[in-house]
């Protein structure tokens, strides 16, 4: 489908034209100054788009518009946005396999859990900085791709992506030098290396006591359980038998000024019952609907830390539930194994934002024989992994692809348990005003002027040529 779009009038502060569809006009437009046309300098969100002729997808969803009960119920919030646009930020569609987790405010997610959850910001690393950010998304793609994916399957890190798909890595140059680039996935060379987590994260500050109150929540996760009488009351208990953990609850309950009740049974346990007050406010947070009993989940709040935070936290966890790898405390890696995937997955989102490389597997269970099973492998003090050049490899794929886009241009993933920082699919679309095909003539630059033509434009000619799967290009004169 070809839609020409004629620029008949071009003014100081707007243009206006006459947009036809397959050569039968459609209606009249009203765009920003074509400044570019008049040869003066672009100006962001005040500068029309450059003539020429584009593709327009209709495969993203836009976060500023999408959520809008006009656009969700037309299109379902994926409006048509014009590709490549010289010197605007447009969106160049290179992406992830639907089974590509990426770690946003919810946790790890997929394409499908993503899609039910509907979060608004993302985990990315800031090159400038060398942190991890929580920054918000701007907007979501999903394509149909027929093509080569270029992944890598090592023990170390897994990705798949389609060709172009942004990636960052470490280059070595001419003298052995080595410098952080960005490169698409098939210009990636064997010898770079791949950037598994940021060293550091910015996050929250915390008090004293509101980090004490973490390190209890961390051992109730790993030993205690909870026991909801209603929706407001419920008891925090341990059941221990080693004195190094019966004295550590001791001393982490006085230091938040707490009190509770302890006893020893007839096979000699040491129960440790928690003061009401403390009880319902680790209840709180790990299982705040109080729906059903002894039910807890480490809070996703956690992922807002500080980096030293984060990884006092997860040593604390270790105490209670952790080995060192072959239990040699010289040994950097350490693993946690349990049964409940949503606690590593929580633990793993950790440690990946204070610089360790980790592996999530599954280590039993996987016949069916046992229950399920997973190691979370940490690797403190390595934040880079350089793969081997064997477990680089191409292959053909026919699917669904999706990635986000936030303004850092980076995103956190996980394949196959093992994560990565990679590139996101576009630039940022704060600067693409003018590559957006909207309703709305109340946010400037935009091509059609009225929702009523709008969704004419769409009924009549955009979403049927979306579900033929044919292409549709706009031509700009």
């Amino acid at each position: 489908m070809e839609l020409q779009l004629k620029r008949i009038a071009r003014k100081s502060t707007y243009t206006i034209g006459r947009l036809s569809v397959n050569g039968k006009y459609f209606c009249d437009t009203i765009e920003d100054c074509d400044r570019l046309y008049l040869g003066k300098p672009k100006v962001k969100g005040e500068t029309a788009i450059p003539c020429g002729r584009y593709e327009i997808t209709q495969n993203v969803f836009s976060n500023r518009f999408g959520n809008k009960t006009f656009y969700k119920n037309l299109c379902g919030g994926f409006l048509p946005r014009l590709l490549n646009v010289p010197l605007f930020d447009g969106v160049l569609i290179h992406c992830l396999t639907l089974d590509t987790e990426i770690l946003t405010e919810k946790g790890w997610q997929n394409y499908e859990s993503f899609c039910k959850d509907t979060p608004s910001e993302c985990f990315s690393y800031n090159i400038e900085t060398g942190e991890i950010e929580k920054t918000p998304i701007n907007f979501v793609v999903e394509n149909d791709y027929d093509g080569v994916l270029y992944c890598n399957d090592g023990k170390r890190i897994s990705y798949s992506v389609t060709d172009k798909h942004d990636m960052y890595v470490n280059v070595k140059k001419h003298g052995g030098e080595r410098e952080w680039q960005k490169r698409k996935a098939d210009d990636v060379p064997c010898s770079s290396s791949f950037l598994v987590a940021g060293e550091k994260k910015n996050g929250w500050d915390i008090s004293p006591a509101q980090k004490t109150l973490y390190r209890l929540i961390m051992a109730v996760q790993a030993d205690g359980y909870i026991l909801n009488y209603s929706h407001q009351a419920s008891a925090v208990r341990f059941h221990l038998t080693k004195e190094r953990k019966i004295e550590r609850i001791k001393s982490l309950v006085a230091e938040l000024g707490e009190e509770c009740k302890i006893y020893v049974d007839r096979e000699n346990k040491t129960h440790i019952i928690l003061s009401t007050t403390l009880s319902n406010c680790i209840a709180e947070y790990m299982n705040p609907s109080r729906l059903v009993v002894n039910t807890k989940q480490l809070p996703i709040e956690l992922l807002n830390l500080k980096s030293e935070d984060l990884k006092d936290l997860i040593m604390e966890y270790l105490f209670w539930d952790g080995r060192y790898e072959n239990y040699l405390k010289d040994n950097n890696n350490m693993i946690i194994t349990s049964t409940d995937i949503r606690t590593l997955n929580t633990l793993q989102a950790m440690a990946t934002m204070c610089g360790m490389r980790t592996n999530l597997h599954l280590e039993r269970g996987k016949n069916g024989n046992h229950s399920a099973c997973w190691d979370l492998v940490l690797y403190n003090n390595q934040s880079e992994v350089t793969p081997n050049s064997d477990t680089y490899l191409t292959k053909d794929y026919k699917g669904k692809v999706w990635c986000i886009n936030n303004d850092n241009h980076t995103i956190i993933t996980r394949k196959n348990g093992r994560t990565v920082i990679l590139g996101n699919c576009g630039n940022s679309s704060a600067d693409s005003s003018g590559c957006v095909i909207v309703g709305m003539n109340k946010v400037v630059g935009k091509v059609i002027d009225s929702q009523k033509t709008f969704t004419k434009l769409m009924k009549e000619y955009l979403l049927p040529a979306k579900k033929k799967g044919e292409k549709v290009y706009i031509t700009i004169v």
